[in-house]
């Protein structure tokens, strides 16, 4: 027979009722606050990969810019460097040049004359390339840039000369040039003198690193060194170098330091030149980085001279036009770069000559 609930029991089930609503209502606020949590860590784990990334991008910019400052620094201190022998460089009867390689533009200039010319301690080109019909094929060199020339002696004396390779005899008295394995019969006294091999290298920049087909480009700077048979082979020094500037500095008639773009003479001069005068030299290095960050905007900076620069770049909204970035000011040139997402950092230094 049925009975009607009593109040009882219909009161346990409003009870059942109300605390299950009450269950849900918490879990969905439970669920709002998970969610606004997850957002936060996001964010934050967004900003620290974008902190990660500004971070690697930096230090590859000093890594890069650093090795190629410092290998360029170290070359030109030895720029001129002519063992025992402060003499005119002689050349010994009987003299064969090597055929290839890097030659000058002045007419009759033979890549014999160019590797021969070490009383010549620095050669530079200003914003062009002298020698795109022989050592620096244009597809190999980016336009408006400097072109180094450094020539030196090897700091270590060679006992036994090898076939090919570039020697100087040198004596306090006299150095005279030869060739290979043969010592020639009117160089100084092998007894009171010692060989040194010629070290030749040619600094300039190349649109590539690696290869020209490499997705996307990275520029470098290279250069060719003389080898033991005479010719020029092409070296890598770092990647990520798009710019590269140099002048010249010579003491002026008031006994002052003046810095110049270029001097009169030919790499192959084998007669005193003006460039026989410089004595220091200030170099401009454009550092980029190996890949672009989108919303990356490169804005107005404050140089600071001779020690590296470093460019102030805050972040562009994703999507917005940016045509013109910081420019970078480089001896003669002022470079605009472009607001293409590469970070960009200008490395800067004076080095003295020491020979």
């Amino acid at each position: 027979m049925w009975a009607p609930a009593s109040s009882s029991s219909l009161l346990r089930g409003r009870r059942w009722e109300t605390a299950a609503g009450s269950t849900l209502v918490e879990l969905l606020i439970s669920m709002a606050i998970g969610l606004f949590i997850l957002a936060g860590l996001i964010g934050v784990l967004r900003a620290n990969s974008s902190s990660s990334r500004a971070n690697d991008q930096a230090s590859e910019l000093v890594s890069n810019g650093g090795k190629a400052l410092n290998t360029l620094k170290q070359d030109i201190r030895q720029a001129g460097f002519r063992g025992r022998t402060w003499g005119e460089p002689e050349i010994s009867v009987g003299w064969v040049g090597p055929a290839t390689g890097c030659a000058g533009a002045e007419p009759g200039a033979s890549a014999g004359a160019f590797a021969s010319n070490i009383r010549q301690g620095v050669w530079g080109a200003n914003n062009g390339n002298p020698f795109s019909a022989n050592c620096i094929p244009p597809g190999q060199y980016v336009p408006g840039t400097d072109v180094l020339v450094i020539r030196y002696l090897s700091t270590m004396a060679t006992p036994v000369p090898v076939a090919d390779t570039l020697y100087l005899r040198s004596s306090y008295g006299r150095g005279e040039l030869f060739r290979g394995a043969t010592e020639p019969t009117d160089a100084p006294d092998a007894t009171a003198a010692t060989d040194f091999a010629v070290r030749i290298h040619v600094y300039h920049v190349r649109p590539y690193t690696r290869s020209a087909d490499e997705n996307p480009r990275s520029p470098a700077l290279v250069r060719s060194s003389l080898q033991s048979d005479g010719t020029m082979r092409t070296e890598l020094v770092t990647g990520g170098i798009e710019q590269f500037q140099v002048q010249y500095g010579r003491l002026g008639f008031d006994a002052n330091t003046q810095y110049v773009d270029t001097l009169a003479g030919d790499s192959s001069t084998p007669t005193p030149t003006e460039w026989d005068d410089v004595h220091s030299m200030r170099i401009w290095l454009l550092a980029r980085s190996s890949t672009a960050e989108s919303g990356y905007l490169n804005s107005a900076h404050k140089e600071t001279p001779v020690r590296s620069q470093v460019s102030s770049n805050p972040l562009g909204g994703p999507g917005e036009a940016r045509v013109g970035g910081a420019p970078y000011v480089m001896g003669d040139r002022t470079v605009q770069a472009s607001n293409d997402g590469y970070h960009r950092q200008l490395f800067s230094s004076v080095v003295q000559l020491r020979n």
